[in-house]
């Protein structure tokens, strides 16, 4: 009988286990980079396939994204800072991105990021709260794929 029971608790660790999984789709961009965006399920939020494309949390949308060149990244930093109803929350650059992220006359609060070692940028805008923008964009991953 031990024997059984152990064999159980073991099935049912690798069962857990497998319980958790990544949700991520490729975008084939118009200026031939393919970017991959990965964000955990387990968290509550998912992200569709289309561009532009939705970020959801419980089924509720909370995010909408699009692609930007890496010129109109540059761009778009640019009037950030320069832009009155615009006010910088975060500049950050990470391993595999570098992003602003800004609220926009305290009522959208948007991340533009540039994909690292990729000709890429994404936009991501959310008008519920800063806290729903920050908690979306941390659940996040963006990778180039090279082939």
């Amino acid at each position: 009988m031990t024997k059984r029971i152990w064999y159980l608790f073991l099935i049912s660790i690798l069962l857990l286990s497998g319980c958790k999984t990544d949700r991520s789709y490729t975008y084939d961009v118009d200026n031939d980079d393919k970017i991959r965006i990965t964000v955990d399920p387990t968290s509550g939020y998912f992200i569709d396939d289309k561009v532009p494309f939705t970020i959801s949390f419980d089924d509720k949308p909370v995010s909408k994204g699009t692609f930007i060149t890496a010129d109109s990244y540059d761009k778009y930093v640019t009037k950030i800072k320069s832009d009155d109803k615009a006010t910088v929350i975060e500049e950050e650059e990470l391993d595999d991105i570098k992003y602003i992220f800004y609220s926009y006359d305290d009522k959208e609060f948007n991340y533009v990021i540039i994909v690292k070692d990729s000709k890429t940028g994404v936009l991501i805008s959310n008008t519920t709260s800063i806290e729903s923008a920050q908690n979306c964009f941390n659940e996040l991953s963006f990778e180039i794929i090279k082939e």
